[in-house]
């Protein structure tokens, strides 16, 4: 069941009860947004300016799920997961499930 479809919005919440999503259902949501066509241009319009190479903006925003599943193995392998990563720059609880919230509503 996916939240709300507008061109920013591609996320699927996990059924009640089944808490954490695999990698493979994240991967697979994270590929969506390459449907979002007038978001991707201005985004690498945006990291162009901001001179950032082309070949990385265009693998990054390509939004191929092979791409999130390597950021997820990052992740956990270097940081314990997403959880964890976000501990490390002081996010509350509260502050948390905000963002949750707002990247899944």
């Amino acid at each position: 069941m996916h939240g709300r479809q507008g061109p920013h919005r591609h996320c699927r919440r996990p059924a009640a009860g089944r808490g954490r999503r695999s990698p493979e259902a994240i991967a697979e949501d994270y590929a969506l947004t390459a449907s979002a066509q007038g978001m991707i241009r201005h985004l690498r319009e945006r990291a162009l300016a901001a001179g950032a190479p082309a070949e990385h903006i265009d693998r990054v925003l390509a939004s191929d799920a092979s791409t999130m599943l390597s950021m997820l193995e990052h992740l956990n392998n270097e940081h314990g997961g997403i959880h964890a990563y976000l501990d490390k720059f002081g996010l509350t609880h509260n502050e948390l499930q905000t963002l949750v919230a707002r990247l899944c509503s």
